[in-house]
């Protein structure tokens, strides 16, 4: 009858402590998100593992960048380069610490995400061009080259074998 008990006992103490892991040094998700983000926060309560944890956090910087990315008017300028740049620091934010404290496969996940998001920075730059318009083309492509560089350091990191 004791084990019983003291069987019963330790199963809810079990259960009482379990919730969403935790993992050291992993920000909190953005407390103000949009109808169309917050979904993809929530973590379930019965996670045991970080990765759930880790997965939310990618979907909500894909999340925010598209939208802060859908909400600019560009224009093949500079003022567009550095508004592109600044609307994205919430969602690299993020991508980064899923990088720096999620191991290799999380790592590589966020670097192919962040990589993704440079190469659609550069589209949309590129899409501002007016048709046929060669020398505003030939004067964007310089101010593009952080971008491609960015974008190919995450693609190396994503091409990294795993440990």
């Amino acid at each position: 009858m004791n084990r019983l008990i003291v069987s019963s006992v330790m199963l809810a103490a079990t259960t009482a402590s379990a919730g969403p892991a935790s993992l050291p040094g992993l920000l909190p998700l953005p407390q103000q998100l949009s109808a169309r983000c917050a979904p993809l926060a929530q973590v379930p309560a019965s996670a045991t593992i970080p990765g759930p944890a880790l997965a939310a956090r990618v979907s909500v910087a894909n999340c925010i960048a598209e939208e802060a990315l859908n909400a600019l008017t560009l224009k093949p300028d500079d003022d567009s380069i550095a508004r592109l740049n600044g609307v994205v620091i919430p969602a690299v934010t993020l991508l980064e610490n899923v990088r720096d404290v999620g191991g290799d496969y999380w790592r590589r996940v966020a670097a192919d995400a962040e990589r993704d998001l440079y190469v659609g920075m550069i589209v949309r730059e590129r899409t501002s061009v007016p048709d046929g318009d060669v020398a505003a083309r030939n004067a964007l492509e310089p101010m593009l080259e952080a971008w491609q560089d960015k974008a190919a350091q995450e693609a190396a990191i994503t091409a990294q074998r795993m440990r």
